[in-house]
């Protein structure tokens, strides 16, 4: 009847499978007025899922006549699964609940137009193989009886051999099932090759169906005998031809982009390629050129073979420009795996079975790194020593480790680094992607338990390790799994001039030439604000104060002539305690000689610090360090304002045991009505692990002191010094006294002091002239005191 509105339009769901390059295609058409004119849309490449197919009403030859409305599938290889349609509307009235059920057509049908009759030809197609000849054979095939009618069948070319007479019949039982039967008569060899087996003519059941173009058939049974009688087997119906094979198609080789056979990783999603393989023994009529497809599986079993029923199918047409073909296996637990292929031609012959493995999945990190430890080394600056101990695991590979430095990685400056704003004890890493996204250095992996590291830059370095196995596992890190360092040593100011990266009497010069100042002082030296550190120990981070004082000498003192070719870094003996320290003091006329005193020594003494508070009656002079430090190698400085003196001294050996006098400070009587009070306002004491062991204090004890014994002359310091130094000695009794410098050739260079002097404690300094004002140059000189018979001398250092 009529149709109305602009589109005719249906919905149709294709669930099955159709490869790229072999799309299943449709179309609409009808057929309209008396004569049934036939009309056809464009073709529409059928997706899977639902398509949504249309035809225009304008395009109708009579619309107000439509006698037929189809839908035409096609595909090169007739490899689709059902399909059905719903939803089909004609003009602006929808057809609800109407579901049509297709099946793929076997048959290669004529193009030539006609809707009456169908005329189909079956063909024989010697694929491969060994193939007998054929005597005959019997074909069952089936067709649907309710839209076609069997005209006629013929027999075709392939058992017309010269001389031999064949018979040839077929029986239709009109209810959809024909036999056709065709054979060879007498004694043969029989026919062999490929040929056309027959003919069948089908005309459409009734004038009102029409639809032989639609006629679709199958062979259910398919017999085949040689001139023997015996069965041909290996015989399959396919696209409309019967095809005989026996010859297996080229076997499969499986690579994998993702993994390497036999080398463990914890990548649990597989990709197996392959190429495409081909069948070499493809005869005239066999359509489906190439391969049928692949089997696939995945098993434990290195010798597996995959088995139909279960494998994983990897089924495609035949594609022209497809190189190879690839497939994934998903989320595979641990443990060896291999990947098994088997491919088949169109006639389902096997090839061998290509096999791929082991994939050796480990997806369980090891153990964590435990006992990490980083310290400076002894052979080098910007060396740190690290040591570890690597977890039990078998599979262990190695260890990863990571470096965060405060400087390099946080803007800071060497080596004041918290006083950068931007500095902040960075967050310890629990994994490696933690550190990696973090920012932190990876310094290398490594199968020992230790490692040289020789950062760029000299700074405080954090590190992290985290173990590894072969397949790519890593640990996490705790608190055993990290530690840090700095790659120098502290009191190293002269790093970049000394070869010797060595703690030693020019670290000592350059930090006396900034003692006492803080920053802004001309004099001050950002270099030397090494103290306190973070938990007062001579390797730790600086926890600086912007003032070159005590805690930066204790440091430099603690970590002296340690590293190369220095002591043996062994962790000093710890000690507790807590020392006194209290005046004494002599007055001789104007003169008055206060000795510091320090008791209760635990025996471990490296260092104090004794601050004095002088009136204004009183002038200070000088002082010097007392008999408590003359053991060994020592530092002693003094500073002195208007009202008090800092008197600081350092054991650079060792440490001093004993009770002493730490220093001998003079001052000189302004008048008799004025302040002469004196004592001590601040005590600080530190032991060999810089320990504090500084207890109380006493106030000044006006006592009177005994003059030395003898006279003597004392060390001079700093000593090697580079543009100063001063001399102590010692008068037992009011003398004339002489303290002369002399050039290594014995030549007098100054006179320092040459008159009559009181018994005591005295010094005198040298500021590295000669008597004539000019420099002396650097070498070796002498100092010389005569005292009455006494007679001294020391050697001097003069450095650049």
């Amino acid at each position: 009847g009529p149709v109305t509105g602009d589109q005719l339009r249906l919905r149709l769901y294709s669930p099955g499978f159709h490869h790229e390059n072999d799309k299943v295609e449709g179309t609409m058409f009808t057929k309209s007025g008396p004569s049934w004119t036939w009309v056809e849309s464009g073709f529409t490449g059928i997706e899977r899922g639902w398509n949504i197919l249309s035809f225009p009403v304008a395009s109708i030859h009579d619309a107000n006549d439509l006698r037929e409305l189809g839908v035409k599938l096609g595909s090169h290889h007739y490899v689709w699964d059902d399909l059905y349609v719903d939803n089909v509307t004609l003009g602006d009235t929808p057809y609800p609940n109407r579901y049509v059920f297709l099946t793929p057509d076997l048959a290669f049908f004529s193009e030539t137009p006609g809707y009456d009759t169908k005329t189909v030809s079956i063909y024989y197609d010697d694929g491969g193989g060994a193939t007998p000849l054929i005597r005959g054979f019997s074909l069952e095939i089936h067709y649907p009886s309710g839209c076609a009618l069997v005209t006629s069948a013929a027999a075709g070319d392939l058992l017309l051999g010269p001389g031999d007479p064949t018979h040839f019949e077929y029986d239709d039982d009109g209810a959809g099932t024909l036999t056709i039967d065709w054979l060879i008569l007498g004694q043969t060899t029989g026919a062999g090759g490929a040929g056309k087996l027959a003919t069948v003519t089908f005309t459409a059941a009734s004038e009102i169906l029409d639809c032989c173009d639609a006629v679709s058939f199958n062979v259910s049974q398919c017999r085949f005998r040689d001139p023997d009688n015996i069965p041909i087997t290996n015989l399959v119906y396919v696209g409309g031809g019967v095809s005989h094979d026996i010859t297996p198609p080229v076997a499969a080789v499986p690579a994998s982009p993702t993994h390497t056979a036999g080398v463990p990783t914890s990548i649990d999603d597989l990709k197996i390629t392959w190429a495409t393989t081909h069948d070499p023994d493809l005869g005239l009529y066999h359509c489906p050129v190439g391969m049928r497809g692949y089997y696939l599986a995945i098993d434990q079993n290195p010798s597996g073979a995959p088995d139909p029923q279960g494998a994983y199918d990897w089924f495609t047409p035949w594609s022209p420009d497809s190189t190879g073909y690839a497939a994934w296996f998903q989320d595979l637990p641990e443990g060896d795996w291999y990947v098994h292929i088997v491919a088949y031609d169109w006639l389902w012959n096997p090839s061998t079975v290509g096999h791929f493995g082991p994939v050796s999945i480990d997806k369980t990190p090891p153990g964590m790194v435990s006992g990490f430890d980083a310290d400076i080394t002894d052979e080098a600056d910007r060396s740190v020593d690290l040591a570890w101990t690597n977890p039990g695991d078998a599979d262990l590979a190695g260890v990863e480790i990571y470096r965060l430095g405060t400087a390099g990685a946080l803007g800071s400056t060497y080596p004041e680094y918290d006083d950068d704003p931007n500095w902040a004890v960075p967050a310890w890493p629990a994994t490696k992607a933690a550190a990696v996204a973090a920012g932190w250095t990876l310094v290398g992996q490594f199968p020992g338990t230790g490692h040289v590291d020789q950062p760029a830059a000299r700074d405080y370095y954090y590190y992290v390790a985290f173990a590894y196995d072969g397949a790519g596992n890593y640990s996490g890190a705790d608190a055993g799994s990290r530690d840090a360092s700095l790659c120098y040593w502290l009191g190293d100011f002269n790093g970049t001039k000394n070869p010797n990266y060595f703690v030693d009497i020019q670290d000592v010069l350059i930090i006396s030439l900034s003692y006492n100042r803080a920053a802004g002082h001309p004099d001050y030296n950002p270099v030397c604000d090494i103290g306190p550190t973070v938990d007062w120990g001579r390797k730790s981070l600086p926890a600086t104060d912007n003032e070159v004082e005590f805690e930066d000498m204790i440091i430099l003192a603690l970590n002296y002539e340690y590293a190369q070719g220095g002591r043996t870094d062994s962790p000093p003996a710890e000690c507790s305690g807590r020392m006194t320290a209290y005046l004494a003091q002599s007055l001789r006329g104007d003169l008055l000689e206060v000795r510091v005193l320090l008791a209760d020594n635990p025996g471990c003494l490296k260092g104090a610090s004794v601050e004095l508070a002088f009136g204004s009656g009183l002038e200070y002079i000088d002082a010097a360090q007392g008999s408590l430090w003359s053991g060994g190698e020592s530092f002693f400085i003094d500073s002195g304002d208007g009202s008090s003196v800092l008197l600081d001294a350092f054991a650079l050996h060792g440490a001093t045991g004993a009770d002493g006098c730490h220093a001998i400070a003079r001052f000189r009587v302004r008048g008799e009505a004025g302040d002469r009070s004196l004592r001590i306002t601040e005590f600080r004491a530190r032991s060999t692990s810089n320990s504090d062991i500084a207890g109380e204090w006493s106030l000044s004890e006006a006592t009177d002191l005994p003059l030395p014994a003898t006279h003597a002359l004392f060390s001079a310091m700093p000593n090697p010094t580079v543009r100063g130094v001063t001399i102590g000695y010692a008068l037992a009794s009011e003398t004339q006294v002489a303290v002369r410098i002399y050039d290594a050739a014995g030549r007098l260079v100054r006179t320092l002091v040459d008159e009559a002097r009181p018994a005591g404690h005295a010094q005198v300094s040298w500021d590295g002239l000669r008597a004539d004002g000019s420099a002396a140059g650097p070498g070796i000189y002498f100092y010389r005191m005569e005292a009455g018979d006494y007679q001294s001398s020391r050697k001097l250092t003069v450095l650049r």
